[in-house]
C-alpha cells in the first residue's frame, strides 16, 4: 500500500482537548478525476500534475556495449625424447646420477604447464652380462631396463605433480640399441630411458561483439495522449482501447505496482533530519591490509563530493585522503610500515558551495587478526546503515523526507531507490530514507537481480515549499446554575446560585514550513475559564500540567489503538510557540539550556519561558559558525538537582526528589578514570529508548543493567588498575514543595569569531535557589592557528553555593557535599593550548599540549564542588627530533590547598640504532607532600610515608626483529632523594612473543630496593571476534593520585562476539594495595537466538574494602528475555542484587514485564508489570529502611476495522508504593506515606442504527494509605462510577445526547445521581450550537470529588 502526501492537502477536523499529536500522521491528498480503485490499495493520493519537467532520480540508463569474446581451441601435441636420450645410467645400475637429473630437469622444464599431459617411459640396457650382485636385484637385463623406466617415471611424477595414471613404463632390455655394444662409448649410449610426451596445446582467438545491456521493464510507461471528454482507467491502466491515461493515472499505476511488490513509499514534508556515518572492514592485501570504506547519508542529493580523512598516528595530521564514489564507497591500502597500528578516520562531505559536514572520529585497528574474509565485508560495512555519527553540520538541508519500506525481497535481488542501492536485512526487509528538495520529482524504484535485470517503477511527486497542518476549536457555554448548600466550600470557582455565567475555551495547534525557510510550531490552550479571563495570565504555568502530561503518555494504551505519542509542543503553560530557521529559533514554552562550550561556565537547566538561539550561516575555514548566541529568561518555579549515582550493576535508581518536572531530566552515563576521576567517556541517554522515568515517584528504570565498571576498546587503561568506575548522572528540576518560587532566572551565551583565528565569548546565568542567589559570569577567548593548534582562555566567577549529591547504593541514601556553608564569591581561570611542531615552523613531527587551571575555594560550577582551593597544570610534549630519535616530555602538578600537593615530570628519549635495536633513556622527578583530609566527612585519609622529592634515571635497550617477538632490558637508579623517600634502584627485563597467530605472551620482571615487581600476561585471540586474557601485576610503588603503596592485581577475562546477534564478556579482577583490597567479577551475555527471541544474562560481584567508608560486598544477577513476532511483543527482566557494608545489608529484587498483542485487526491487549523490592536489615523509627513498589496494568480494547455495532475497552491498574526513607516528596519531606490503589473500568458502546448509539461505563477506584512504613492501619477511600449514555447523530445536521450518572463515595457515605440532556444543531462544516440541562454535574475522573450544581446551558462550538 502506498501513502504519498503533500500533493493536495485537505482540511482535517480534530477536536483537541489537552494535547496535539502529529506522529504517524497520514498526510491526505484528494483526487477529482474518475478512476477505478483496487480495494487492496490505499485511497487515491494521485492528482494531475501540470508540469513538463521533473527531476529524475534514477539509475544510469543501460545500453549495448562492446565486449571482447574469446575462443579457445585445443590441439593435440607430442614430444619425443628418444633414440639418443641423455637420461643415462652407470653399467649394471638403475640409480640416478647428477648428470642424469640435470637432463631430466631440462625435459621437465619443457613439459611444465602442459595440459592433459601423459608420459610414456622406455627403459634400455647394454649387452653386458649382469654381475652376481646385480642378478640378485634385476635377474636379467629386462628387469634392469624396467627398473630404470620406473625410477625415471617416479621422478617426473614428483616434479610435475602428476598422478600415477598419467605415466606408463616399459622395459626393452638390450634389444633396441642406438650404438654398437662393441665399444664402451656405445654401451654408455645404450644404457638410457626414452620419454614420449603427449599433451594438448590451447590456441585462443578474440573478437569484438556488441552485447545488449540488462533487460529492465519500466512499468506504467503508458503513452500520454490527449484525453477525450471522458476516459475510464482501472488502477491507472486504460480500460478500453479508446481510453488514454494521464499523469495521475501513471501515479496510480505506480502505487498499485509498488503494493504488489510489497513496497511502500511515504513522504513527510515536515521532517528533514540529516544523518551521516562511516564504517570500515579490513581484508588481507599481500603483506599488508586493505581498508574497505562505506558511508551512509540520507541527504545524498545535497552532497557533491565525499572523502575519508585517515589521520596520522598522532591524530593531528591527515595521513591520507580517500575519495569515495557516488555510493560513498572506497578503498585504502595501508602502508606496510603502519601494520599493527591503530588509526583514526572520519567521513567528510562537501556541497556545491564548499561547506562540509563530517562525522566523529572512528578507530581502526590494523592488526592482521582483525581482517575478515572477502565474503563478509558487505555485512560488516552495513553495521552503520541508518545511524548518524554527525559531528559537524554546515550543509544546508531543506525539503522533505522520502521513505521507502519493503519486505519479502526475492533472493539474489537488490533494491535501488533514487539511483542508489538499499541495504536489505537477512529477513529480506528494508527501510530507506532520503531527503529531497521541494519541487517536482520523478522517483525511481528498481528491483534487479545480480545481472541487472528486473523491474523499474517511476513515481511522480510534487513536493511543496510550504506545507501546514493545523487544528483548532473554540467553545462557548452560557448558562445559569441553581443549587442548595455551601457548594462554594467545595469549589471556590463555582458559579453562584442564580448567576448567569459565560465560560469559554480556545485551543489550537499548528505546525508547518514556509518557503522551505521557516518552520513554525504553535499551541494554544486557554483551558476552560470565564470569558473575561480567557486570555489573562497567558504566560503562567498550569499547576495540573504534570498530571495532564502523564495522562498523555498513557493515551495509546488507554485508547487501544496502534498510535504513538510525540509532544513536539511541550508547555507547562497555556502557550507554546517556536519559530525556527535553520539552527536559529525563538521559543516560548518548555526548553533545556545546554550551554557547554566551556568547562567552567556550563549552564544546563530545564525551564519554562522564553529562549532564543542564533547561529550564523557563515562558517570559518575550520567549519565553525562565525557567531552564535543563546538567551533565555524564565520565572523558575522549580529547583535544579545534580546527582551522581555509582552504577550498581542493576537497572533501578531512585532520585533524591519526587514530583520532578517531566522533560527536564538530562540523564547520562559517565566512565571515569579510576585514579584521577577525569571523565573518559560520557554518553547521553535518550528517554524511552535507554531509560524510563517515573516523574511522580522519582525513579529511573534503565533499559539494560548498568555495570559498576566498564571496559572496552574506547577506554584509556590506567597503569595500576584495569577497571574504571561507571556513574549514572541525573540532572533535573523538581518542585519546591510548599514554597512559592516565582524567581526570575535568566542567562545566555554569546560568541563571535572576529576572523578565522580569534573567537571571544561570554556566558551569564542568574538564578535564585530557595534561600540564596546563584549567579555565574564567564568570559572566554580562543586563538585558533589551525585545526590542531589553538590557545583557549576561560575566566569565570560564581556567587552562591554548589551542592553535589552522590550515592553508591542506587539512591537509597545520599551524601551531600557543599562548596561552602554560606554564599561565596569565587573565581576560576583555565588556560589550555595545543600545537604541532609543523605549525610552529619546525619540520619535525610532534605536538605539544599545555593546561593550567585554578579554582578558588567555594567555586560553584555545574557538577563541581570545590571546598578547597585547587590548582592544576601540565604539559605533554612529543618531538621527532630526527628520523630515528623521538623525545617525550610529560609534567603535571596538582595542588589542593590543605589536602595534597603532587608534582611529577619525566623526560624520555628513544633512538633507533638499527631497524631492530632501540635504546631509550629517561629521567623523572616527582615530589609528594603530605595529604590532609578534605572537609567532607567521607574523605579518604592517605598515609604520610614515602613523602618528599626523588629523582630517578633509567636506561632501556630493546631488540625487535619485527617478526613475532621482542625483548628488552632496563636499569634504573635514584640520583637524588629526600630522606623520607625510598630509593628506586631497579634492574629488570621483559618481552613479548607471539607463539602462534592467536596466542601472545608478554611479561616483565625486575628486582630493586623496594622489592620484587612483575607483570605477566597471555592473550589468546582465538578468532577475529574474540579473545581470552590473563594478566598479573605486582607494583611495589603504585604511583597514582590516591596511593603510594604496594599493589598486586590479577585480571582474567574473555570477550567474544560470536556474530551480529551474540556477544559474551567476562572479567575477574583481584587487587590488593594499602588503600583497598578486593576481588571483582563481571560476566554477561547478549544473544539474539533468532529473529523472534533475544536473551540477556549478566553477573557481577565484588568485595572492596574502603577502610573509612567500610566494606562493600556486591552480588548482582540479571536475566532478560524478549520476544517479537508479528503482532506479539514481550520483554521481561529479573534482577537480583545484594549490597553489604559494615553497617547495612540490603537485598534488591526487580522484575519487569511488558506485553502487547495485536490479537487480530480488531483486538488489542496490553500487560505491564514492574515490581521492585528492597529490604534492609537496618531498623529505624519507622520500621526499617525498606523500599518497594509495584505497578500493574492490564487492558483490552475492541476497535473494529470493519463495520460492527460493538466496541469497547476494559482495564485494571494497580499501584503500591513505599518510597525510600530518604527520598523527598513534592513538599520536601522524607518518609513518604505508604500507598496503594486499584482502578478498574469497563466501557462498552453499541450502535443500534446508523444514527443511534448507546453506551455504558462502570469504574471503581480503591485507594489506601498509611503513615507508617510497613506498620500501622490502612485508611481506604473507595469510589464507584456508573454511566449510561445514548447519542443521536444525523450527519451535518443534528446531535443529541442523553446521559445518566451515579457516583458513590463509601468513606464520605455519599451518593449522587443525575442526568444530562443536550441537543446540538450543525451550522455549516465548522460550527454547531446546542442547548441542554444538567441535572447534576460531576466528572468521571475518579480523582475529582467536586459536587457541582444544576442548571441550563447554551453551548457554541467551532472546529477547524
Amino acid at each position: 500500500m502506498i501513502k504519498l502526501s503533500a500533493l493536495n492537502p485537505v482540511s482535517v477536523s480534530v477536536l483537541i482537548a489537552l494535547s496535539c499529536n502529529i506522529n504517524n500522521l497520514a498526510y491526505a491528498a484528494s483526487l477529482e478525476n474518475n478512476t477505478a480503485r483496487n480495494p487492496d490499495v490505499a485511497s487515491n493520493t494521485e492528482q494531475q500534475l501540470v508540469q513538463k519537467h521533473f527531476v529524475l532520480h534514477a539509475l544510469a540508463p543501460v545500453s549495448a556495449t562492446e565486449v571482447e569474446q574469446s575462443h579457445t581451441e585445443q590441439v593435440a601435441k607430442e614430444a619425443n625424447y628418444v633414440k639418443d636420450s641423455a637420461i643415462r645410467f652407470v653399467s649394471g645400475k638403475h640409480f640416478l646420477s647428477g648428470s642424469t637429473k640435470q637432463e631430466m630437469d631440462f625435459i621437465i622444464g619443457q613439459l611444465r604447464g602442459k595440459k592433459q599431459l601423459k608420459l610414456h617411459f622406455i627403459g634400455h640396457a647394454d649387452s653386458q652380462r649382469l654381475s652376481p650382485n646385480a642378478k640378485k636385484i634385476y635377474k636379467t637385463n629386462q628387469g634392469l631396463s624396467e627398473h630404470r623406466a620406473d625410477i625415471v617415471a617416479a621422478y617426473f611424477r614428483q616434479q610435475l605433480g602428476l598422478k600415477s595414471d598419467a605415466t606408463t613404463t616399459v622395459g626393452r632390455s638390450n634389444r633396441e640399441p642406438v650404438a654398437s655394444n662393441a665399444t664402451l662409448a656405445g654401451m654408455a649410449r645404450n644404457r638410457r630411458v626414452e620419454v614420449i610426451a603427449v599433451y594438448v596445446e590451447e590456441k585462443t582467438t578474440t573478437k569484438t561483439v556488441i552485447q545488449a545491456g540488462p533487460q529492465r521493464q519500466l512499468i506504467c510507461d503508458n503513452p500520454m495522449l490527449p484525453q477525450p471528454a471522458m476516459a475510464i482507467t482501472l488502477d491507472g491502466q486504460p480500460f478500453a482501447s479508446g481510453d488514454s491515461a494521464n499523469n495521475a493515472d501513471q501515479q496510480r499505476c505506480a502505487d498499485v505496482a509498488l503494493k504488489k511488490m510489497q513496497l511502500q513509499l511515504k513522504y513527510d514534508p515536515l521532517e528533514a533530519l540529516p544523518k551521516l556515518s562511516i564504517q570500515h572492514a579490513l581484508t588481507q592485501s599481500g603483506n599488508t591490509l586493505m581498508m574497505h570504506l562505506k558511508g551512509y547519508s540520507n541527504y545524498s542529493s545535497f552532497i557533491k563530493y565525499a572523502e575519508v580523512l585517515v589521520m596520522a598516528p598522532d591524530d593531528q595530521q591527515v595521513l591520507s585522503k580517500v575519495s569515495l564514489n557516488d555510493n560513498l564507497e572506497g578503498k585504502w591500502r595501508l602502508p606496510g610500515n603502519l601494520l599493527g597500528m591503530s588509526l583514526a578516520y572520519r567521513l567528510r562531505v562537501y556541497d556545491n558551495s564548499g561547506r562540509f559536514d563530517e562525522t566523529v572520529l572512528n578507530s581502526a585497528d590494523f592488526r592482521p587478526k582483525f581482517a575478515v574474509a572477502p565474503e563478509k565485508v558487505t555485512g560488516y560495512l552495513l553495521t552503520s546503515y541508518g545511524k548518524s555519527q554527525l559531528d559537524k553540520q554546515n550543509i544546508k538541508v531543506a525539503g522533505g523526507t522520502l521513505t521507502l519500506y519493503g519486505e519479502q525481497v526475492p533472493e539474489q535481488h537488490h533494491v535501488f531507490f533514487l539511483g542508489r542501492v538499499v541495504a536489505i536485512t537477512r529477513e529480506r526487509k528494508f527501510v530507506h530514507q532520503q531527503i529531497v528538495r521541494s519541487g517536482f520529482h520523478r522517483a525511481e524504484v528498481a528491483v534487479l537481480d545480480d545481472d541487472g535485470n528486473g523491474t523499474l517503477i517511476h513515481r511522480d511527486l510534487a513536493l511543496p515549499k510550504s506545507d501546514w497542518f493545523y487544528v483548532a476549536m473554540a467553545d462557548l457555554t452560557v448558562g445559569q446554575n441553581s443549587h442548595n448548600g455551601p457548594v462554594d466550600l467545595l469549589n471556590k470557582t463555582q458559579h453562584k446560585d442564580g448567576e448567569l455565567f459565560a465560560d469559554g475555551r480556545l485551543a489550537g495547534y499548528i505546525t508547518g514550513k514556509w518557503q522551505d525557510e521557516y518552520q513554525v510550531t504553535a499551541r494554544l490552550d486557554t483551558r476552560e475559564a470565564p470569558l473575561n479571563a480567557l486570555f489573562s495570565n497567558i504566560h503562567q504555568k498550569d499547576p495540573k500540567s504534570l498530571f495532564r502530561r502523564l495522562e498523555e503518555q498513557a493515551h495509546p494504551s488507554e485508547f487501544g489503538d496502534d498510535s504513538t505519542t510525540r509532544d513536539d509542543a511541550p508547555s507547562n503553560g497555556k502557550l507554546y510557540l517556536k519559530i525556527a530557521k535553520d539552527d536559529n529559533q525563538v521559543l516560548w514554552g518548555n526548553f533545556n539550556t545546554q550551554i557547554s562550550d566551556t568547562e567552567l561556565s556550563r549552564v544546563e537547566r530545564g525551564l519554562y519561558g522564553l529562549q532564543a538561539k542564533y547561529v550564523s550561516a557563515d562558517v570559518t575555514q575550520f567549519g565553525e559558525s562565525t557567531a552564535g548566541a543563546e538567551l533565555f529568561v524564565a520565572e523558575a518555579e522549580t529547583l535544579p538537582a545534580y546527582e551522581t549515582h555509582r552504577a550498581t550493576g542493576g537497572s533501578l535508581y531512585y532520585l533524591q526528589h519526587q514530583d520532578i518536572v517531566i522533560g527536564s531530566e538530562q540523564i547520562a552515563v559517565e566512565v571515569r578514570d579510576k585514579t584521577s576521576g577525569l571523565v573518559l567517556v560520557r554518553r547521553a541517554l535518550v528517554a524511552g529508548q535507554d531509560y524510563d522515568i517515573d516523574a511522580l515517584q522519582g525513579r529511573i528504570l534503565l533499559t539494560k543493567p548498568l555495570s559498576s565498571f566498564e571496559f572496552d576498546d574506547l577506554l584509556v587503561r590506567a597503569a595500576s588498575l584495569d577497571n574504571n568506575p561507571t556513574y549514572l548522572i541525573a540532572n533535573y528540576e523538581y518542585s519546591a514543595g510548599f514554597s512559592q518560587l516565582n524567581n526570575l532566572t535568566y542567562g545566555g551565551r554569546i560568541s563571535q569569531w572576529l576572523n578565522d583565528k580569534v573567537q571571544i565569548g561570554a556566558t551569564i546565568r542568574q538564578q535564585k535557589l530557595d534561600e540564596y542567589d546563584d549567579n555565574l559570569y564567564g568570559l572566554d577567548a580562543i586563538y585558533r592557528h589551525s585545526e590542531h593548534s589553538y590557545v583557549k582562555v576561560e575566566a569565570a566567577e560564581t556567587q552562591g553555593i554548589a551542592s553535589a549529591l552522590s550515592t553508591f547504593n542506587g539512591g537509597f541514601s545520599f551524601d551531600n557535599t557543599q562548596s561552602a556553608d554560606t554564599p561565596t564569591n569565587a573565581q576560576g581561570v583555565r588556560i589550555e593550548a595545543a600545537s604541532t611542531w609543523h605549525e610552529l615552523g619546525l619540520n619535525n613531527d610532534g605536538k605539544v599540549n599545555v593546561y593550567w587551571q585554578k579554582l578558588q575555594q567555594g567555586f560553584a560550577g555545574l557538577g563541581q564542588v570545590n571546598a578547597d582551593e585547587a590548582q592544576t597544570a601540565g604539559v605533554l610534549l612529543t618531538w621527532q627530533a630526527t628520523e630515528d630519535t623521538q623525545v617525550k616530555l610529560k609534567a603535571d602538578e596538582n595542588k589542593v590547598k590543605a589536602r595534597y600537593h603532587r608534582q611529577a615530570a619525566e623526560l624520555d628519549i628513544a633512538h633507533e640504532l638499527t631497524e631492530q635495536w632501540q635504546v631509550s633513556a629517561g629521567i623523572r622527578m616527582d615530589k609528594r607532600e603530605q595529604l590532609h583530609a578534605i572537609s567532607s566527612e567521607n574523605a579518604l585519609v592517605v598515609g604520610q610515608a614515602d613523602e618528599g622529592q626523588r629523582t630517578d634515571v633509567a636506561l632501556q635497550l630493546q631488540y625487535n626483529p619485527k617478526t613475532d617477538w621482542l625483548a628488552y632490558g632496563f636499569v634504573q637508579g635514584t640520583l637524588d632523594k629526600e630522606v623520607t623517600r625510598k630509593a628506586n634502584d631497579r634492574v629488570g627485563f621483559g618481552g613479548e612473543v607471539q607463539i602462534s597467530e592467536a596466542i601472545t605472551l608478554k611479561g616483565e620482571t625486575s628486582q630493586g630496593k623496594q622489592g620484587f615487581a612483575a607483570v605477566a600476561g597471555v592473550d589468546y585471540a582465538y578468532s577475529a571476534s574474540g579473545n581470552v586474557y590473563l594478566n598479573y601485576q605486582l607494583d611495589p610503588d603504585g604511583d597514582d593520585l590516591f596511593n603510594s603503596r604496594q599493589q598486586r592485581q590479577w585480571v582474567t577475562g574473555a570477550r567474544h562476539r560470536f556474530s551480529d546477534s551474540t556477544s559474551v564478556y567476562g572479567e575477574q579482577q583481584f587487587q590488593k594495595d594499602d588503600r583497598q583490597t578486593g576481588i571483582t567479577h563481571a560476566y554477561g551475555v547478549d544473544h539474539s537466538i533468532n529473529e523472534r527471541w533475544q536473551v540477556q544474562v549478566g553477573f557481577e560481584n565484588g568485595d572492596i574494602d574502603l577502610f573509612e567508608q567500610g566494606q562493600l560486598a556486591r552480588d548482582s544477577v540479571t536475566l532478560g528475555l524478549g520476544y517479537l513476532h508479528q503482532g506479539l511483543r514481550w520483554s521481561g527482566a529479573l534482577e537480583y542484587r545484594q549490597d553489604s557494608t559494615d553497617d547495612e545489608q540490603r537485598t534488591n529484587w526487580l522484575m519487569r514485564h511488558n506485553f502487547t498483542a495485536k490479537l487480530s485487526p480488531d483486538w488489542r491487549a496490553q500487560l505491564r508489570l514492574d515490581t521492585a523490592i528492597s529490604e534492609s536489615n537496618v531498623e529505624s523509627d519507622n520500621s526499617g529502611l525498606n523500599s518497594d513498589f509495584t505497578e500493574f496494568q492490564l487492558g483490552f480494547a475492541y476497535r473494529p476495522i470493519e463495520v460492527s455495532p460493538w466496541s469497547g475497552m476494559a482495564s485494571v491498574t494497580y499501584l503500591e508504593d513505599l518510597a525510600p526513607a530518604q527520598q523527598l516528596n513534592g513538599i520536601g519531606l522524607d518518609n513518604t506515606p505508604q500507598q496503594r490503589s486499584t482502578v478498574w473500568s469497563v466501557d462498552v458502546n453499541y450502535r443500534l442504527t446508523s444514527r443511534w448509539r448507546v453506551g455504558a461505563k462502570f469504574a471503581q477506584r480503591t485507594g489506601e494509605v498509611r503513615l507508617g512504613r510497613d506498620v500501622g492501619p490502612w485508611f481506604d477511600s473507595t469510589a464507584q462510577l456508573h454511566v449510561l449514555r445514548a447519542d443521536y447523530h444525523l450527519a451535518h445536521s443534528w446531535d443529541a445526547t442523553l446521559e445518566w450518572r451515579n457516583l458513590s463515595v463509601e468513606r464520605a457515605q455519599d451518593e449522587r445521581s443525575g442526568a444530562l440532556a443536550a441537543i446540538h444543531r450543525h451550522v455549516g462544516e465548522h460550527m454547531k450550537v446546542g442547548i441542554g440541562y444538567n441535572f447534576t454535574e460531576f466528572s468521571d475522573d475518579l480523582t475529582d470529588f467536586d459536587y457541582d450544581s444544576k442548571g441550563w446551558f447554551i453551548n457554541l462550538t467551532g472546529k477547524f
